[in-house]
């Protein structure tokens, strides 16, 4: 393993869409600017609040292209490559390293249940392939194949895979990759922001969090008294995270409430529009667009 470890605050930036369901790039350009002037260490793309998985083939290539230009080696850029195709995985692999990405990442395969010997040869051999060092990224929620801590370990041995993003939320899975760290460059992420303080305290090397595409600078600073051991500035910045979650995420009815809330948000701010990539869709009523107002409002008075 070459690389440096990875650290830091990497949001998983939504992607705006037009009312005609088309990538809005002046819409992405706001908010590349937004989290990038927020402090954040890397941007992440076509992840889950990316809906990702919901977007044409042709798309996800002009995202990443149009994003590797935006950021312009600002910051490092990590791309989702991950499909139910192979071969599709591989090649959108050789179109982030022709783009100008930093780093790929990749969950398990959906929709056809694998076990972990499958699971260790599949991310064996996109990394074997990949041009580019490859993150692990472990949703069991939204793949159903979940990743043993052993099945990482092992696949921390192999020189092209760097680290691991976690979003299953389990924190005793997460003590046990710390445990079974060889290599202190092979990077530990977390996925769920209520969690990202008392990650790093344990040893984690940040958070790739949704909540960084509106207030990046809550999560920076969370980040960084996590690092200081500053209890009290973490009691703080907890208090805060945990109202996004009551106050944001979890007021639209629906199971994707963190990406419809996120898009309102964004939309209230005047970076893009709230719509979402479609199967997925949800319009808020007035009510909860008043709840989620009424919190914006609060956190602009605080300077987030």
């Amino acid at each position: 393993m070459t690389d440096p470890t990875i650290s830091g605050i990497i949001p998983p930036l939504i992607t705006p869409m037009t009312e005609d369901l088309a990538f809005d790039i002046k819409a992405f350009e706001k908010l590349v600017e937004h989290v990038i002037s927020g402090g954040i260490h890397g941007i992440f793309i076509l992840g889950t609040n990316g809906e990702g998985a919901s977007l044409t083939f042709s798309t996800r290539k002009n995202i990443l292209q149009e994003s590797a230009a935006l950021v312009s080696g600002r910051v490092p850029l990590f791309v989702n490559i991950s499909s139910v195709s192979y071969l599709e995985t591989l090649e959108l692999a050789e179109y982030a390293a022709g783009s100008g990405a930093n780093y790929v990442v990749l969950t398990p395969p959906f929709y056809f249940p694998m076990d972990q010997r499958e699971l260790r040869r599949y991310f064996e051999m996109v990394a074997d392939r990949s041009r580019l060092p490859l993150f692990i990224y472990n949703a069991p929620q939204y793949t159903k194949n979940s990743l043993n801590a052993d099945t990482v370990k092992d696949l921390a041995s192999h020189n092209n895979i760097i680290g691991i993003k976690d979003s299953s939320g389990n924190m005793d899975y997460i003590r046990q990759l710390l445990e079974d760290r060889r290599d202190e460059s092979f990077s530990i992420l977390v996925g769920p922001e209520n969690m990202l303080g008392p990650c790093v305290l344990l040893g984690c090397n940040g958070g790739v969090n949704g909540g960084g595409n509106i207030f990046p600078g809550l999560y920076v600073k969370m980040y960084e008294a996590a690092l200081a051991r500053d209890s009290d500035a973490m009691k703080y910045y907890q208090e805060i995270i945990e109202r996004v979650y009551k106050s944001l995420y979890e007021v639209p009815d629906t199971p994707m409430g963190t990406v419809v809330a996120l898009k309102y948000v964004l939309s209230a701010k005047a970076i893009c529009k709230g719509k979402m990539v479609l199967p997925v869709y949800e319009e808020l009523s007035n009510n909860q667009k008043k709840i989620i107002d009424n919190f914006i409002d609060e956190m602009d008075q605080n300077g987030f």
